[in-house]
This record gives C-alpha cells, sequence and structure tokens, in this order.
C-alpha cells in the first residue's frame, strides 16, 4: 500500500526508492526534486546546448521512472541516474554525428551538376530531402551502402576505405557512384523529375 505523500517526503533515499518502484507519485516526484540540480550539472557538462541539456534531463528521470525496478541499489541513485544520463548523452551524440555526416553527404548531392532543384518549400523540403537521402542510402544493397558510407559519409580517403572494406580503392569507388547515383535518382523521384534509365 502507496504511503500518503506526506509520509514520503520524510522517508529517506532507500525507502522513497522502494515507493516510487510500487508507482508512488509522491516518492517519484521526491526524488525528482532531490536529484534536478545535481542531474541538470552533470548533464550540462556533456551536452553544450542547454535546450538539450533540459530534454536530456528530463528523459533520464523518465528512462528511470520507467526501468526502476531494475535499480538494485549497488550504486546510489545519483550514480544510477548519471549512468542513464551517459548512455542518453552518447545516444545523443552519435545522433547529431550521424545527422552532420548525412547533411555532408546531402550537400554533395545538392552542389553536384544535374542534382534536383531546391525545393519551394525551404527547411521542410530540405528536411524531406534529407530523408528521402536516408531512405535511399538504407535501400543500398550492403556493398554499395558500405563503399557509400565510408567514402561520402565518413569522408574517408580511398586508401583507407579500401582497407576496411577489403577490396581495391577502384573497386569500392565504382560502388560509392553507383550508389550516389542511386540516391540521386531516389531525390529525383521524390521532387517529380524524370530519372535516367
Amino acid at each position: 500500500m502507496a504511503v500518503p505523500v506526506v509520509g514520503a517526503f520524510e522517508l529517506d533515499e532507500t525507502a522513497l526508492v522502494a515507493l516510487a518502484r510500487e508507482g508512488d507519485a509522491g516518492a517519484r516526484e521526491r526524488l525528482y526534486r532531490m536529484h534536478l540540480a545535481g542531474l541538470s550539472r552533470r548533464v550540462r557538462f556533456l551536452v553544450r546546448d542547454a535546450a538539450e541539456a533540459e530534454d536530456l534531463v528530463q528523459e533520464t528521470f523518465a528512462a528511470a521512472f520507467h526501468s526502476l525496478w531494475r535499480f538494485r541499489g549497488e550504486a546510489s541513485f545519483a550514480t544510477w541516474l548519471h549512468r542513464i544520463a551517459l548512455n542518453l548523452a552518447r545516444h545523443h551524440w552519435r545522433s547529431r554525428a550521424r545527422a552532420r555526416a548525412l547533411q555532408r553527404a546531402f550537400s554533395w548531392f545538392v552542389s553536384a551538376a544535374g542534382d534536383p532543384s531546391p525545393r519551394p518549400d525551404g527547411d521542410a523540403g530540405a528536411d524531406e530531402d534529407l530523408r528521402v537521402a536516408e531512405r535511399a542510402i538504407a535501400e543500398l544493397s550492403p556493398k554499395l551502402r558500405e563503399a557509400f558510407v565510408l567514402l561520402v559519409v565518413e569522408e574517408l580517403s580511398g586508401e583507407e576505405a579500401a582497407r576496411l572494406a577489403g577490396v581495391k580503392v577502384e573497386v569500392l569507388r565504382v560502388r560509392a557512384t553507383r550508389a550516389r547515383q542511386q540516391v540521386q535518382q531516389a531525390l529525383r523521384a521524390a521532387h517529380g523529375e524524370e530519372t535516367a534509365s
């Protein structure tokens, strides 16, 4: 049976965690208030943008309360929260790096001759183009996708990319060219333009 909210505010952290695990809203609120400032400071060092840091803190608490049954008490609740925040921050960094890499790859299409004309709807169109390009990349054969990612997205040298792929530089460059063509065709189709057969 849940303890009334007033009683929950007088309990120690171990008891609060136990009550929160049972779904006690007062215990969850108290844990949130106890750890908000400390977690916010830590996350601010992990993520530079204040708004992103605030979002990450809220995601951390949501993830923590959702998976509270996993908390075994081997470390402090604050340490556990920090680990969740760090994992979310790592995911955030990977997502940002991936988005930047895709944006770099997409800019290649925009600047290359014969690419689709700019969208009349501005940023929304550019976002849609990026989604189309991302889907097209995902639909490439594994060999073409590998070549595209190594040479276009990650911008590795031909030699380094070929070494990682275990093929000759020329082979990898041909694959990357085919991949570019397929992604360009997807973008042209999204713009309603004729594609070369």
